[in-house]
């Protein structure tokens, strides 16, 4: 049997209320030569009789059934049974335009068939939709070309639902599974250190904000813990001699300092003065020129404001 062209790779944990909309929207492709693996981390509801629905009336929808281990292990799983010769990933609470992979095909068709490929998303709440550009667009060369690729992907990396990647370079690359907030930065990073990385001026994916989104948390409890985890496991990545130099740039930087902000914003406004004096100190030592910056009084301000 011929190898799909693209494995799309969705992993899933109890979210039988989203899973239907992100399979539909893979069966909807007007690119049909793919095919799709679901990797269920341990669902306790019903995802999987959802699921083994679609896969029996399509024999391009595979189901994977493993223990808890999280996204990383899952994902990672996924990889491991593609059969495709390009990867996708989405999320199971997400979904794709109807001409996603058919944009990424006429992409790889044109002479990007190396390359690590990534699409804009929309952002959607309700009915409420934005386009997201990417930040680092102001890094591309005229060339198409991107200099310091780390320094710029591992702060700015795009989701992992927007990109599409040889499936050569899944023996070179995996989804470290001791990040849990910040594996899809550490993994694109080092995609497109591997491959030359190319934007498609195309937003294909709908990436929906709800309160189930660990991304997008919603309440102050859920935001405290995303950012906090987020800024432990930034400082935890950068002390790997693969990204010691990225340390060094004013991209981590910046990073770094609206993670910090983020955190300490949200401990001063759960009342929690301890660890915001706390927080505010580690930043501080971290970069002490914050201290005579413009932005320390702003962030001041901001927090007394209210």
């Amino acid at each position: 049997m011929q190898s799909p062209f693209f494995s799309i790779i969705i992993p899933t944990y109890n979210r039988s209320g989203f899973i239907k909309r992100a399979i539909e929207s893979v069966i909807a492709q007007t690119y049909t030569d793919w095919e799709l693996l679901i990797v269920d981390d341990g669902s306790t509801d019903d995802t999987a009789a959802i699921i083994n629905q679609y896969s029996k009336s399509d024999a391009r929808i595979r189901y994977l059934y493993q223990e808890n281990q999280k996204v990383s292990a899952a994902r990672n799983n996924g990889l491991a049974n593609a059969t495709g010769r390009y990867i996708c990933f989405l999320d199971s609470d997400d979904e794709y335009k109807q001409n996603h992979l058919q944009v990424f095909k006429e992409t790889i068709d044109a002479g990007f068939s190396n390359h690590f490929l990534f699409t804009k998303f929309i952002s959607k709440e309700d009915s409420k939709e934005e386009v997201y550009e990417p930040p680092f667009q102001k890094y591309y060369q005229e060339d198409g070309g991107l200099n310091n690729v780390l320094s710029v992907f591992l702060p700015y990396s795009p989701p992992v639902q927007t990109i599409c990647l040889p499936s050569l370079m899944k023996k070179k690359v995996a989804f470290n599974p001791k990040y849990n907030y910040t594996e899809c930065y550490d993994f694109c990073a080092r995609c497109a250190s591997l491959a030359p990385p190319h934007m498609l001026n195309h937003a294909t994916v709908y990436m929906h904000i709800h309160n189930a989104n660990i991304s997008v948390a919603k309440t102050a409890e859920q935001a405290l813990k995303f950012y906090s985890m987020q800024l432990i496991e930034f400082s935890d990545m950068v002390k790997d001699e693969y990204y010691a130099h990225v340390a060094k740039t004013p991209e981590y930087s910046t990073k770094m300092q609206s993670l910090y902000t983020n955190v300490i914003k949200h401990l001063f406004k759960d009342r929690k003065y301890k660890e915001t004096v706390a927080t505010l100190i580690s930043f501080i030592r971290w970069k002490p020129s914050f201290l005579f910056s413009k932005d320390f009084p702003v962030l001041v301000y901001q927090l007394f404001k209210n």
